[in-house]
């Protein structure tokens, strides 16, 4: 997990911004270049998440204002799995073996799309 050099967030409330953000944050801006590494906000239409996953939301005010929300980390890794690739599944044994994420929590998340309970992560 902490050799993802990328990071994605989205703005919950200021969702109009993504591009503007992306421009500051992303792969190729003065940031990541000063930083090592970037961030893209996303909208959260893209990803597929099991359900309440908005009740665990986690806040981090930022300049100006913002504030990003990320996901528990147990619902970014369901959406990991839902199309599991291999550096998806690499992030999901990571997060188990640092304990920060728990399969059975990610197995009982109630959500239509049930693909990730069927992949074998251990």
């Amino acid at each position: 997990m902490v050799a993802s050099i990328d990071l994605d967030f989205f703005l919950k409330f200021d969702p109009e911004r993504v591009s503007d953000i992306n421009a500051q944050l992303g792969e190729s801006s003065a940031f990541a270049r000063d930083k090592g590494y970037f961030a893209y906000a996303l909208s959260p239409r893209v990803l597929s998440l099991p359900a309440g996953w908005e009740t665990r939301l986690i806040q981090l005010p930022l300049k100006g204002g913002l504030v990003a929300w990320f996901l528990d980390p147990n619902d970014c890794a369901c959406s990991k799995l839902i199309r599991p690739n291999a550096n998806d599944i690499e992030w999901v044994r990571a997060g188990l073996n640092a304990r920060i994420v728990a399969e059975p929590t990610m197995r009982s998340r109630p959500g239509p799309l049930t693909a990730y309970k069927s992949v074998r992560i251990c």
